[in-house]
């Protein structure tokens, strides 16, 4: 039901929401974006000048030293607006296939009646709900892997913030944050043929060192930019 009305309005809600795009960006003096794609996405809409900037972070994630990761991948979270863009199928079909792993899926939107329905069928998959900011360093110490496999995602905020704390961060193609060469290296991209689940096999499946390697790699780069 909630697909079908998207399908139905989404085209009315884009015409709306890109005629107040083009008056807005047409109008200011600047637009700061925060991936090359969104830059150029900018200048398109008709932006006279357009900046590149990066995503600020919360302090303490970056001063409070994270918690060792467990040996084993175990534990696997999505935050953030539980909405169509999101892509959140493809969490719930990972849950699905890898019945062996934990997922929790934190935030709130016009898909949470559908996500509650799917946790009751999936003993692996929880659904938190919506999680103050104060709380999201310790949700995230808490797992081994945070995944954003969105369709469309200008950036990324809580991949930066999980790469600071040390934790391995899968992302889809769509996600801006890959945009950042420096960023990059410590992200673990989904292939474009293969399923969310695929990519978090793949992920624990590899040697607990290097996986350990390529969040301290995430750490660093969070540190850096």
């Amino acid at each position: 039901g909630l697909f079908r009305e998207w399908r139905l309005r989404g085209p009315i809600y884009n015409v709306y929401l890109n005629a107040c795009h083009r008056l807005l960006f047409s109008r200011s003096d600047l637009v700061l974006a925060n991936s090359d794609a969104m830059v150029a996405e900018a200048r398109r809409i008709g932006a006279r000048r357009v900046g590149l900037m990066g995503t600020p972070i919360p302090k303490r994630f970056l001063d409070r030293e994270p918690t060792p990761p467990r040996e084993r991948l175990e534990r696997v979270l999505f935050a953030g607006r539980l909405a169509p863009e999101k892509n959140l199928e493809w969490v719930v079909e990972a849950a699905r296939r890898l019945p062996d792993l934990e997922f929790l899926v934190a935030g709130d939107g016009p898909l949470g009646p559908w996500l509650r329905e799917q946790c009751r069928t999936l003993p692996n998959l929880t659904q938190v709900g919506w999680v103050k900011r104060a709380r999201i360093l310790a949700l995230i110490d808490s797992v081994d892997a945070l995944v954003l496999p969105s369709r469309v995602e200008s950036f990324g905020t809580i991949a930066l913030e999980a790469m600071a704390r040390a934790r391995p961060v899968l992302v889809s193609s769509a996600c801006g944050i890959l945009s950042w060469e420096l960023l990059s290296r410590g992200l673990v991209p989904i292939r474009e043929d293969e399923h969310l689940a695929d990519a978090l096999a793949r992920l624990r499946g590899l040697d607990p060192a290097l996986r350990e390697r390529k969040a301290r790699i995430a750490r660093r780069a969070a540190l850096e930019i």
